[in-house]
């Protein structure tokens, strides 16, 4: 019974809430979900692996419809003492295609795409890759007051990057992640 009552509460909390005010000013969101990486090259695994996931960002209004803002995304997963990491920093654009109405979005963005190899021995090195990459999604605001929850999917992806440990070059790399999760922004 009470998880009806906070239900009828948050739909008339929703009902009310004139979302054009909602998106104005400064913003800043966090959300945790579930991802899946793979880095694609000749000497690659190729394997897209799951794992924890999430995202932070913060950003300005510039109208009701389209919000910019920086975010961060990253992705972990161990396998066999191994430590498989996947980042990414862009620059992003929030377009709400109805800004009075439904509070659905699409996002683009654009910037570094980041993968590590860590076998936690501190005598070898890292594998690594760099390269600049692309992201769009789509994600859902589902305002209550101040704040919302935003389910939201995105894809982050690097076509050209170099595989490397220590100085060597080991293969030219492409970089994925998948992301769905629940995150919370604050208006």
């Amino acid at each position: 019974m009470p998880f009806v009552r906070i239900a009828l509460v948050a739909v008339l909390a929703l009902w009310g809430t004139d979302l054009q005010a909602q998106r104005q000013g400064v913003w800043v969101s966090g959300g945790v979900g579930f991802g899946f990486a793979r880095a694609r090259c000749e000497v690659c695994i190729n394997n897209r692996d799951g794992g924890l996931s999430g995202y932070a960002r913060f950003g300005g209004t510039v109208s009701p419809s389209f919000l910019l803002g920086v975010e961060g995304n990253g992705w972990r997963h161990t396998q066999e003492d191994l430590d498989f990491e996947l980042g990414a920093i862009s620059a992003v654009g929030f377009w709400y295609p109805s800004p009075t109405g439904t509070p659905w979005f699409l996002k683009g963005g654009f910037g570094l795409v980041a993968y590590r190899i860590d076998d936690n021995d501190p005598d070898e090195d890292n594998i690594t890759a760099r390269s600049f990459g692309g992201q769009f999604g789509a994600g859902y605001d589902l305002q209550v007051g101040a704040f919302s929850f935003t389910p939201y999917l995105t894809f982050v992806g690097s076509l050209f990057a170099n595989l490397e440990s220590g100085n060597e070059r080991l293969a030219d790399v492409s970089l994925t992640l998948i992301q769905i999760g629940l995150g919370l922004t604050f208006h």
